[in-house]
């Protein structure tokens, strides 16, 4: 007799255990399949979203504001490399402990950077945004970028410091 109640708790136990196991597990007959698709079927994945209309290509500029935008980027080697060279005697000075050369220096190498930037905003930019049509979807560093893009990627690029240099200075 022990044996048998031995045996039927046993049995009970692994019901227990598999009734508690699938208790929240799905079958295999509880999952929706997907629809097959074959070589017929076409598939839109912009269904229900608005579509929006294409822009129509950047106005042209004038050749004048494209030969200006090649000749800042010339004449901005020579006041990149002044800048530079300020830059890297202000970090001399801040390296030898001279806060008062490193301010001074970082002012003046500044002041050779805002002068690309300047340049270029008030001679490319803001010529391009003069020629804008009324109503263009395009604004005028769009443009710039569009029509002398290697030129404004230089600048872009020389004037990397400039947000440091701004962010070091104290006076």
């Amino acid at each position: 007799m022990p044996m048998v109640v031995a045996i039927v708790a046993v049995v009970a136990v692994i019901a227990v255990i598999v009734v508690t196991s699938s208790k929240g597990k799905k079958r295999k007959d509880d999952y929706v399949s997907e629809p097959e698709l074959t070589s017929d079927s076409v598939v839109d994945k912009d269904a229900g979203r608005p579509k929006q209309p294409e822009r129509p290509p950047p106005p042209d500029i004038s050749p004048e504001i494209i030969t200006v935008a090649k000749e800042i980027v010339t004449w901005m080697d020579d006041e990149l490399a002044e800048a530079n060279q300020h830059y890297e005697a202000a970090m001399a000075a801040k390296g030898k402990g001279d806060e008062d050369a490193w301010q001074s220096k970082l002012h003046e190498a500044r002041e050779h950077f805002l002068n690309i930037r300047e340049r270029w905003n008030n001679e490319v930019v803001a010529e391009i945004d003069g020629e804008l049509p009324m109503g263009c979807q395009w604004d005028a560093d769009e443009v710039a970028n569009h029509h002398v893009g290697k030129e404004a990627g230089k600048i872009t690029k020389a004037l990397k410091r400039l947000a440091y240099i701004s962010k070091q200075l104290r006076r």
